[in-house]
């Protein structure tokens, strides 16, 4: 009973103070944004874009601005056009850019509008165009902040900081109700012993432990996605895997929802596993992949 009772007095404790907060909370602040803030915004978003195609070399390019409260950034990858918005409205809360704004991804090139959506769309979660696949390698994401301040209903605040009491009181618990256990190690689902980590692949030998690819004594070094992509393939050999199966096996025990960024981790394996003819990742119209050996 009284790490009940410690649970509770702290889970109320947030809450009050979280609610006597949230009357401020509940308006916008007088300032106005500021340039490097959204500068700064733009350059996070192009970082995290990037680390969804496990692209962490590629160079950041500079945000241009065109007018007022235009601002651009050139990605030199192929982008998630799903995550964006989110991704986009996390980073300008991030830095506190409170205006309601509008995105639009253009071709590098050309400059052609292909995709786009307000603020307004995100809110109502109807951003057009979302699951729908683009051809877009080289994209120019271009922001527009319009005078216009976001609503901040003070209710939202409230009830968000309610749950969040709620849910801090029974992590608390779970931590007090689990401290018994601390000693008894419980395997991770990952782990694989040695051996079972090993598996050949024509003339290939993978070892998912340790992310490599071995041929004729030549180690290739994988990355975490395309070594869990490779072994899964690998133990389902000459079977036709749906790209859903792919995704609930490979990604989706990790919070990650996958469009295109499969078939550019699929690419990827191809010009490794070249080298060796008898083996050939298969393309199955409509349905997935096929890992031929």
């Amino acid at each position: 009973m009284k790490n009940w009772t410690k649970i509770v007095i702290g889970a109320l404790l947030i809450s009050s103070i979280g609610l006597m907060g949230a009357t401020g909370l509940g308006y916008d602040r007088d300032h106005e944004w500021k340039p490097e803030s959204v500068n700064l915004a733009l350059r996070q978003v192009a970082h995290q874009l990037y680390s969804l195609c496990e692209n962490h070399t590629e160079r950041i390019e500079a945000v241009q601005q065109s007018d007022e409260s235009t601002f651009s950034i050139k990605l030199n990858e192929y982008i998630d056009y799903d995550q964006l918005p989110k991704i986009m409205d996390r980073a300008l809360k991030d830095f506190d850019i409170t205006n309601e704004y509008g995105v639009l991804v253009k071709s590098c090139d050309e400059e052609i509008i292909e995709l786009g959506y307000t603020y307004v769309a995100l809110e109502r979660n109807d951003v057009a165009c979302q699951g729908r696949e683009h051809v877009l390698d080289c994209s120019l994401i271009e922001l527009i902040i319009y005078e216009q301040k976001r609503k901040r209903p003070i209710w939202n605040y409230l009830l968000l900081t309610l749950l969040l009491g709620g849910v801090i009181g029974l992590l608390v618990y779970s931590y007090v109700a689990s401290e018994k256990d601390l000693t008894k190690d419980i395997p991770s689902e990952d782990a694989l012993t040695a051996e079972d980590s090993k598996i050949s692949i024509g003339s290939f030998v993978l070892d998912h432990n340790n992310q490599s690819l071995t041929k004729d004594e030549e180690v290739v070094t994988l990355t975490f996605r395309e070594s869990k992509l490779l072994h899964y393939l690998a133990t389902h050999p000459n079977q036709v895997l749906s790209r859903d199966q792919i995704q609930a096996n490979v990604w989706e025990d990790e919070g990650v929802i996958v469009g295109r960024s499969l078939d550019v981790f699929i690419s990827r394996l191809r010009k490794i596993l070249k080298s060796d003819t008898s083996i050939k990742i298969k393309s199955v119209h409509g349905i997935g992949y096929r890992l031929e050996v």
